[in-house]
């Protein structure tokens, strides 16, 4: 399901994104699945309702969590000890990656 937590978070916000478009589209779902999504739906749309700054959890899935598992640890250090926000972060990964020649 994934090595990290990150990973697993994002495992489990996948599958939850997919059932719900499934079923948007009133695609074939099985029971089972549709009972895994019921019980974690409403518990993760409260934790993010909970936020100091309110999130919805696909926005969380498309936008932020990709940068958290992209960047590496010495940034992911480095933006938390200084409370760097999303585009500061971003930025300073889109450095790294592509260094000025």
């Amino acid at each position: 399901m994934g090595e990290s937590p990150d990973m697993r978070v994002h495992c489990l916000l996948s599958k939850m994104n997919a059932v719900i478009n499934n079923k948007h589209r009133q695609a074939q779902i099985s029971e089972d699945r549709l009972q895994q999504v019921h019980k974690f739906v409403n518990p993760v749309k409260n934790i993010f309702k909970k936020l100091p700054k309110q999130l919805e959890w696909k926005s969380f899935l498309v936008h932020d969590l990709p940068l958290m598992i992209e960047i590496c640890n010495n940034i992911r250090e480095i933006s938390l000890k200084n409370q760097l926000n999303k585009s500061k972060l971003k930025a300073i990964s889109d450095i790294k990656k592509h260094p000025i020649t």
